[in-house]
């Protein structure tokens, strides 16, 4: 579960620095709990779990979508981070939301 999602980082911070931002507010992440940080112009982003796991993606595509943000605990296995899938979420999901509007 996606527990805090911060925006405006600056990803320059590694590891210590962000899990300092946690610290400060005080957030403590739970088993398969997930922190978000989005820098300025979003497209990258770093997501620390419970186990202190960094991982930083950056969007060959430019801006990330917030209704992706929701599927990345689905697309981290704590080992490989798959944006692709996220994305393929979002579009699913929104798709069906479309399709249940009539």
């Amino acid at each position: 579960m996606i527990i805090r999602v911060y925006q405006d980082v600056n990803l320059g911070k590694a590891h210590d620095g962000l899990g300092l931002i946690l610290k400060e507010d005080k957030v403590k992440l739970g088993t398969g709990d997930f922190a978000i940080f989005i820098n300025r112009r979003q497209d990258k982003i770093k997501c620390l779990t419970d186990n202190n796991v960094l991982c930083y993606y950056r969007s060959p595509h430019g801006r990330l979508t917030m209704q992706s943000i929701q599927f990345i605990p689905e697309a981290f296995n704590g080992n490989t981070f798959e944006m692709t899938k996220a994305i393929e979420k979002t579009l699913s999901y929104l798709k069906e939301k479309r399709h249940v509007r009539h």
